[in-house]
């Protein structure tokens, strides 16, 4: 755990103080000399994280943001645990609009700690201060700049203090207005519906209590949804991190949407984007990947009690991008929607919608629950951070991209249609990589999706 000192702290808030004039005036101007730091960080628990495969490479996943760079005068720095192979990036300067890839990579510094050890990416930038000298220097001296990161914590809060360059993202501070206890009681605050239950819990005792009406022997009915987690260690995390128990919502049609949601350093509250989440594992707890927009029929719903719960954080100082997550169920033929967390970072959903409304220019309407492009066409997507299969182990980038063209996969940006990977560096140690398919309709993301396994089962077996 870093503990910030006061001066750090004092340091800190100078700095976001500044953001919503750097915010105001320089966002908005395409041709604006500014810098954004992308540190792509997930600053969590590692032992948790190091039960997901290829967890180093979802790194890779804020490699969207390389789409900055279709602004002529800003430039980006990247920085990793490990180095990303030069294919991968051409993958994605290659889709600039308007920009050359020679333009483009003039602008653009990859920095890595060439350290594929357990620790987060933060931790091991910190642990490197000639590393962030050269992020220092990699800044022009004309220009502005900012943090953008995965999730910020007390360690993010040092590095930005440290490069004296204020963060896009939620006061370390405030991280407890995302806790599950915490989220509960602001969505009794906001008067939305959230499932029956019972926070701050941090003892076995405190568990049996509360469950005692569901269950009367709690180390022999509670499943683990994460991987090797025994219930000692499970109720050690619970007496550090505190938790919930709260009603297991069941029914015949359930959904399980989530709102994305923004608030500016200026104040602005913005719903930005819905999703239907796919779950799975042997519980079904377990997050597999997303279709955007969220069904018609509640889309409007669940953006609107979201607005609601955003305010409430807006007012309580919270700035960024966040996700509230819900479990819809039809009951009678209408659908009620209960809250079930805050996220108070990016999230799952964040780095597709961030490449779709890169690539075609659009926005989402959350009154209609429609995404347009600049074109005027409709647009959505079937997503997966977890496409994962031993037949594919064994293949590396440049065989991925030659499998994408020679099978007509690639995305297209003429009709706004194609297929874009992520997370490509686990493919060949792993058989794990991301896969975002943009269509048309729902139906036709769900096309290509299947037609892009039956291509690459194909081609591996034709392979060997």
């Amino acid at each position: 755990m870093i503990y910030p000192t006061s001066e750090e702290a004092l340091d800190f808030k100078a700095l976001q103080l500044q953001f919503p004039d750097q915010y105001k005036l320089v966002f908005p101007d395409r041709l604006a000399k500014k810098t954004v730091i992308i540190i792509p960080s997930l600053t969590f628990d590692q032992e948790i994280l190091q039960k997901i495969d290829g967890i180093i490479y979802y790194e890779e996943r804020m490699l969207c943001l390389l789409m900055l760079l279709r602004m002529p005068h800003t430039h980006v720095i990247y920085v990793t645990s490990m180095p990303v192979h030069n294919i991968i990036m051409d993958y994605y300067l290659h889709l600039l609009p308007g920009i050359t890839s020679y333009h483009a990579k003039k602008r653009l510094t990859m920095l890595s700690c060439f350290d594929p050890s357990p620790k987060s990416l933060t931790e091991k930038i910190l642990e490197r201060p000639r590393l962030i000298e050269r992020i220092k220097k990699s800044i022009p001296d004309n220009h502005t700049a900012h943090l953008a990161c995965f999730n910020v914590t007390e360690a993010e809060r040092q590095l930005a203090v440290k490069l004296q360059v204020p963060i896009y993202g939620c006061n370390p501070d405030l991280l407890y207005l995302g806790t599950k206890s915490y989220s509960k009681k602001i969505f009794r605050e906001c008067n939305v519906l959230t499932p029956e239950g019972f926070e701050d819990c941090r003892t076995e005792e405190h568990l049996i209590q509360s469950l005692v009406l569901l269950k009367n022997h709690l180390q022999y009915n509670l499943k683990m949804v994460a991987r090797n987690l025994s219930y000692h260690s499970y109720l050690k995390k619970l007496s550090l991190m505190g938790g919930i128990a709260e009603v297991f919502l069941e029914a015949q049609l359930m959904a399980f949407p989530s709102v994305q949601c923004r608030i500016t350093p200026v104040g602005e509250v913005e719903i930005i984007s819905t999703h239907d989440q796919v779950l799975g594992g042997d519980n079904g707890q377990v997050f597999l990947g997303a279709s955007f927009p969220a069904d018609r029929e509640y889309a409007a719903a669940i953006g609107s009690r979201a607005a609601q719960i955003a305010i409430k954080l807006q007012t309580l100082g919270v700035i960024g991008r966040f996700g509230i997550d819900f479990i819809s169920v039809k009951q009678n033929g209408a659908w009620i929607h209960y809250a079930s967390e805050i996220n108070l970072r990016k999230g799952g959903t964040t780095h597709p919608y961030l490449m779709l409304q890169y690539l075609t220019d659009g926005n989402y309407n959350a009154d209609t629950g429609i995404y347009t492009a600049a074109n005027g066409q409709q647009c959505y997507y079937f997503f997966s951070d977890n496409l994962q299969s031993e037949n594919y182990k064994g293949l590396t980038p440049h065989d991925l991209i030659e499998i994408t063209i020679v099978n007509n996969l690639l995305y297209d940006s003429s009709n706004h249609e194609g297929v874009m990977f992520h997370m490509i560096g686990a493919l060949s140690q792993y058989g794990k990589m991301g896969i975002l398919c943009i269509a048309s309709s729902p139906e036709k993301t769900i096309e290509l999706y299947n037609k892009t396994i039956a291509v690459l089962e194909k081609e591996k077996q034709s392979g060997k």
